[in-house]
């Protein structure tokens, strides 16, 4: 089956590829949606997809993707980086939909081209911080006016650093380091939010150039976990990003201001009330909408996507994302403004 095509019964059967950390993320969604059963979980390790599969009552416990085939209409792609794009083609040739994990595919080039052959509804990335309670909340706002008009925006991304896998600090192009696994969240968030990059300005270091992972192998980092990067957008509004593998105790990981002509609003956390700090001195603490679990917003609205046999164009998105992220490596290490072509949202 087609998902979101014909007189075919809506999609709801998912599979979930990959059994590592950021794979609760997404079971633990989609046990909460309760219409979109998860029928099989697929890892390496068969130890592992049977203890996922055991705990989220999936009936397939799998080592091999290409046993998902008749078996599920949706699947998540949750696997090591290098891994995506193949899969992703694989189970798009099978007609099942997919999410994928940021990056889509181990370069720029690969990412695009990716996107390029694949049906626009039937591939989507995994852009979770636009779903989370304060984001959404913060859009809102934004989409209101009632900040006036924006002149300016800081927004941080910070994590300790993955301690799970020590290829998160090797290798080299967008995907390498503090800006491609995690500044890429941010970079979407200021595009889907704010406007679109025309001009980069940035700096970055490697400050913790040893690594100790939870099994306590010492890697010796080769990749940037550090950046700041200054972007001038289309309509004028300038920003400000922090990117950190370094952050330690929940110190301020994800946060957001904007500035604008009547007011400013604050984010610290992506569950707190946000701040709006209005120029008469006036205050407000805006409540958030919660969802019931994390992720449950972001996995409504790509089961939904796929059964209207949408395109959600966060695809083309990612791929926007990390050409930016590329850009952000360039002009950190010729040190100078790089300004990008008048392209559109969601092309490269």
């Amino acid at each position: 089956m087609t998902p979101g095509t014909g007189d075919a019964p809506l999609p709801s059967r998912v599979g979930v590829v990959g059994a590592g950390l950021i794979s609760a993320y997404h079971l633990d969604a989609l046990a909460a949606l309760e219409d979109a059963p998860v029928e099989a979980i697929v890892a390496t390790r068969p130890e592992r997809a049977v203890s996922a599969a055991a705990r989220y009552g999936a009936p397939h416990a799998l080592t091999d993707w290409r046993d998902l085939r008749g078996l599920v209409d949706v699947a998540i792609i949750a696997t090591p980086d290098d891994t995506h794009a193949d899969l992703a083609r694989a189970l798009i040739a099978e007609g099942i939909a997919v999410m994928v994990q940021k990056p889509l595919a181990a370069s720029l080039a690969d990412a695009a081209a990716l996107v390029a052959d694949s049906p626009p509804h039937l591939i989507s990335a995994s852009f979770m911080h636009r779903h989370l309670d304060a984001t959404v909340a913060l859009e809102a706002v934004l989409r209101s006016g009632a900040l006036g008009e924006i002149m300016s925006a800081r927004i941080r991304n910070a994590t300790p650093g993955p301690d799970w896998g020590g290829w998160f600090y090797q290798g080299n192009g967008p995907m390498a380091g503090v800006v491609g696994q995690l500044g890429v969240h941010g970079i979407d968030l200021v595009e889907h939010l704010l406007g679109r990059i025309t001009s980069v300005q940035a700096m970055t270091a490697t400050r913790m150039p040893l690594r100790t992972m939870r099994d306590g192998e010492v890697i010796q980092s080769s990749v940037p976990d550090h950046a700041l990067a200054h972007y001038r957008l289309a309509n004028g509004v300038l920003v400000s990003h922090e990117q950190c593998w370094a952050e330690a105790g929940g110190t301020e990981r994800f946060a957001m201001e904007v500035h604008g002509t009547e007011a400013s609003a604050v984010l610290r956390t992506p569950s707190s009330p946000i701040g709006i700090h209005w120029r008469s001195g006036e205050w407000q603490a805006l409540e958030l909408d919660r969802e019931p679990v994390l992720g449950f917003r972001h996995h409504r609205a790509w089961i939904d996507s796929v059964r209207r046999g949408a395109d959600d164009g966060t695809a083309r998105d990612a791929v926007r994302g990390l050409h930016v992220a590329e850009i952000v490596g360039q002009a950190a290490r010729e040190q100078r403004t790089i300004e990008l072509p008048g392209e559109e949202r969601g092309t490269i």
